[in-house]
């Protein structure tokens, strides 16, 4: 008999899907939206976006009637100027051992969070689409946990 596999759980008190394994067997898609602008999220950061027409106006490269593929999407790098050493903060695209690398996604009602942390450095992730605009929003947060000042390189990607 196969063990059983959990890659998260629903946290009905914050009514959000908790990923926590990030090696899903597909990747696990949020759906954010408003009248005319349209995302869609996986719990690392991948998928697609589009305006008014998923056909003729992608921002984000999409396979039409296909398993959404998770590459590429919205990622933010990291790198320490001191070692070299350069991650993403939604664990996706370079995707580090999980031994080295703490992870969590949240998807909720109009909005995904990302977590992430290594080496001292933690980033949060939040991903949505504006109410009344065209407009995805990242907001990003990096804190050193470390006792020792870091550099570090931010550069987003999508």
């Amino acid at each position: 008999m196969s063990e059983q596999r959990s890659w998260g759980h629903f946290d009905a008190g914050a009514r959000e899907y908790v990923i926590t394994d990030p090696r899903t067997p597909t990747p696990w898609m949020n759906y954010l939206f408003n009248d005319d602008y349209y995302c869609l999220i996986s719990n690392t950061g991948g998928g697609y976006s589009f305006y008014k027409s998923a056909r003729d106006y992608r921002l984000l490269r999409m396979r039409l009637n296909s398993v959404p593929f998770d590459r590429p999407g919205r990622y933010i790098y990291l790198r320490d100027a001191e070692s070299g050493r350069y991650w993403s903060a939604g664990w996706a695209p370079v995707m580090p051992s999980l031994e080295e690398y703490r992870y969590r996604c949240r998807h909720g009602l109009g909005y995904t969070v990302i977590e992430g942390a290594t080496d001292g450095i933690e980033t949060q992730v939040t991903y949505a689409v504006a109410r009344e605009e065209p407009v995805e929003v990242w907001a990003c947060r990096i804190t050193n946990t470390g006792k020792r000042a870091r550099k570090l390189t931010v550069l987003p990607y999508a």
